[in-house]
């Protein structure tokens, strides 16, 4: 009969395990209890954490008013008894204990079991009966067992109910960050500022649901901020107001350079008032490379409306709007040079006109004229051509070869100022030497200066060229040609700047993505220390050693895509997570793809997780099909994730890392680059 019982309990473990809603386990364990250890009165009392209380959650058996309505705290009754003493009981006869408490009508037997997992107490398994001395030993212990599969099938439930709450409350914010993602990306084309700002205003209503915000941008010539776009606030009181650093809430967020949530405005001394009968703001940064460009603020009539998720997102949605704010900013910054530009251009165009018109009065000025009208003529196209390219490289041999051709001037020079520390700086010399001019650098030369406005930012220097013998005509279409020359560098610099900002941001983004994990802090870097040492083993130019260094230092930049409970897993990453895991690769392919001089860098991203063999991802390249700089960062990553610590693992011995290199010699690394990179190794040893 024991054994019966027993192989009955063991089945009965089988089915509490198949389910793992919490509401399934507690209807099975009734119904175990009733069909198997044939209990007419049984009931499942869990511990209440808030109320500190336990309740029956199921029973059968028990009248009905004491279900709904019982509630003992640990130590009363006979089940807060075997709850605060962690003990099971048998009571022969209920109505001469006085710990008993009404469960069942005309019980007389009670025994009572405690739920525990892991050492400690969920709740209590309780069973009664009307008869007198109902329970034996033998049901006593078959109890307890089924009280212990029981708690255990409990807590996997609650624990599967926390990982589908976590993984909901995951999914919405997920969905939240790639809604504004997919919003910054929509922005991020948009170059007329006026147009964008409305448009990021919109994007706020129809997405967060804020009715009353304000899009503040810095003054950058006083200092202040001034409400550029806004809905919802009082276009009289917005109007003209200025804010200076630290006044009311968003000049806080100015001078601090930190988010700021108000539940109630009443209670913030020095409110600037944006919208009718404000009740509580949230104010945050506009931040582009560690400068605050303004601020983006949202108010509301109702007290408290604005959540910390809501702070949290504001403050998602401004970082990725601000480099588009700046962009545009820039952009009619250069749109602005550009119409001057045109302007300069258009007046050229008036007189050569003018010229013509007159170059048949006077046949003595015609033949000036004609001149004139060549040299300028020349100029216009030079200045297109000038214009053509925004690579400051090439616009400065367009200038300097373009320079030659029209005053003959055996050496053609730009130099540049350095906007940081005021040197100058030759960029670009052109030397033309043949049988009759003899070049020297202490002959005479003729310096122009490159103009903005009132601003030098550099100078043509004309080798060779007398300036003395030069006619005014000719000094002023030098002249013109420096102008326009300045504004084509001006727009390449400040492009090149552009390309530049969003590299740098990328890099950021990188560091910081490892920064928040101790266990990858350092990791670009080292990797990049590691492959530079390969490079230079292996003869490498220096323009490789530069792709390198851009490739190594942003080799992970895809991991930016990739969720942290997947990163930061402990346990054995399953398929799926293998899966997201491989996207990383083209997520940094991505990342990388507006960058116009990371273009080669952007393969070596791409390739660096391809195996010798054929067998990586993401596009199976085999061999040397595989680039040669993706292959040395592969050793070097490689090698710098075996001899760091992992929240998996901890980091391999310098000889056991060695070993696993040579051992995949051939299958997943080049056996070249592990060849070349043991000689490092034994040279220079473990980088840290």
């Amino acid at each position: 009969m024991k054994l019966t019982r027993l192989t009955s309990l063991y089945e009965s473990a089988a089915i509490l395990n198949t389910s793992l809603k919490l509401e399934d386990v507690l209807d099975k364990t009734i119904s175990i209890a009733q069909q198997i250890l044939n209990l007419d009165n049984c009931a499942i009392l869990l511990f209440d954490n808030n109320e500190k209380v336990l309740k029956i959650s199921r029973a059968v058996g028990y009248d009905e008013n004491i279900i709904n309505s019982f509630k003992v705290k640990p130590g009363v009754g006979i089940s807060g008894w075997v709850f605060e003493h962690k003990e099971g009981v048998v009571i022969s006869n209920v109505q001469k204990d006085p710990r008993y408490i009404k469960g069942v009508s005309g019980a007389c037997s009670e025994m009572a079991v405690p739920l525990i997992v892991e050492d400690s107490v969920i709740g209590v398994l309780d069973a009664e009966s009307k008869k007198e001395n109902a329970f034996s030993d033998e049901d006593f212990m078959i109890f307890k067992i089924f009280a212990s599969n029981v708690a255990v099938a409990i807590r996997n439930a609650d624990i599967h109910n926390k990982l589908v709450i976590s993984n909901n409350e995951l999914k919405k914010r997920l969905n939240e960050i790639q809604t504004i993602t997919s919003i910054a990306n929509s922005v991020s084309t948009i170059l007329n500022l006026d147009v964008l700002l409305l448009k990021i205003l919109n994007l706020i209503k129809e997405t967060l649901n804020f009715s009353n915000c304000a899009i503040l941008l810095l003054d950058r010539g006083t200092g202040v901020l001034r409400v550029r776009a806004q809905i919802g606030y009082k276009e009289e009181t917005v109007k003209n107001l200025v804010i200076r650093p630290g006044e009311g809430i968003t000049g806080r967020v100015l001078l601090y350079g930190k988010p700021i949530l108000i539940g109630d405005i009443r209670n913030e001394p020095g409110y600037i008032e944006g919208v009718n009968g404000g009740r509580s703001e949230i104010s945050v940064p506009l931040v582009v490379r560690d400068e605050i460009i303004g601020v983006l603020d949202a108010e509301s009539p109702i007290p408290n409306k604005f959540s910390e998720n809501d702070l949290n997102l504001f403050s998602v949605f401004a970082g990725y709007i601000s480099s588009a704010i700046y962009n545009a900013e820039l952009f009619t910054e250069l749109e602005h040079k550009n119409q001057m530009l045109k302007k300069s251009l258009s007046e050229i165009e008036k007189m050569n006109q003018e010229l013509i018109r007159y170059s048949n009065e006077v046949q003595k000025i015609n033949e000036k004229l004609n001149k004139r009208i060549n040299e300028i003529t020349a100029v216009y196209e030079a200045s297109k051509t000038i214009i053509s390219s925004l690579d400051l490289q090439e616009t400065l041999q367009s200038i300097v070869m373009l320079t030659n051709d029209l005053v003959k001037s055996s050496v053609s020079a730009i130099k540049l100022i350095d906007s940081e520390t005021q040197e100058v700086k030759e960029r670009i010399r052109l030397v033309s030497v043949d049988d009759e001019v003899t070049v020297s650098r202490n002959g005479k030369t003729f310096e122009v200066p490159l103009r903005i406005g009132d601003k030098i930012i550099g100078y043509f220097e004309l080798g060779n060229v007398d300036p003395s013998q030069m006619g005014e005509e000719e000094k002023q279409i030098l002249l013109t040609l420096a102008s326009q020359a300045a504004i084509a560098i001006e727009n390449a610099r400040l492009f090149e700047e552009t390309q530049r900002t969003y590299y740098e941001t990328i890099k950021g983004l990188a560091q910081a993505l490892e920064a928040r994990d101790s266990y990858t802090r350092g990791h670009s870097e080292r990797v990049t220390k590691y492959a530079l040492l390969i490079a230079e083993e292996l003869g490498l130019n220096e323009d490789q050693k530069k792709l390198i260094s851009y490739a190594g230092l942003l080799h992970d930049i895809g991991k930016i895509g990739i969720a942290d409970n997947i990163l930061n897993k402990k346990a054995t990453l399953s398929p799926d997570d293998r899966k997201v895991i491989e996207n990383h690769p083209l997520f940094g392919d991505q990342i990388l793809g507006p960058i116009k001089f990371l273009k080669e860098a952007q393969r070596i991203v791409l390739h660096h997780h391809e195996r010798y063999d054929g067998s990586g991802y993401p596009s199976k390249l085999k061999g040397e099909e595989i680039p040669l700089l993706a292959r040395i960062i592969t050793v070097a990553d490689s090698f710098d994730a075996m001899t760091s610590d992992r929240p998996y693992r901890k980091a391999f011995s310098l000889d056991e890392a060695l070993n696993e290199l040579k051992t995949k010699a051939g299958s997943q690394f080049d056996p070249k680059i592990v060849e070349v990179f043991e000689k490092i190794i034994a040279k220079f040893g473990i980088i840290k």
